[in-house]
């Protein structure tokens, strides 16, 4: 069968996973254990997070654009290549709680 990827290239809503703990978006951590999509990296999966602070952040030039839009074409490079389908989930509403 079809190796399928997932990624949501910027989650919002995040949660602790692993031994590590790293943070990924809930939606990820999701779709990983339920379809157990083993060959995919929780930090490929959901590469960018925007925090509570986000959008003060940017403003401030602490959170550059070009730097998350390279992370971003980097995982999903690394998800093309263990995949056969890949699956994008979008984020939703940027400015909720944003400042």
């Amino acid at each position: 069968g079809d190796r399928v990827g997932f990624v949501k290239p910027v989650g919002q809503q995040h949660v602790p996973v692993g031994a590590k703990g790293i943070r990924v978006d809930k939606d990820v951590q999701l779709m990983k254990e339920y379809f157990g999509l083993n060959h995919l990296r929780y930090e490929d999966m959901s590469p960018v997070l925007v925090p509570r602070d986000y959008t003060k952040r940017f403003i401030d030039g602490e959170v550059s654009s070009d730097d998350q839009t390279s992370k971003i074409q980097d995982a999903v490079k690394r998800v093309q290549e263990t995949s056969d389908v890949l699956i994008y989930e979008g984020t939703g509403h940027l400015g909720v709680r944003a400042i």
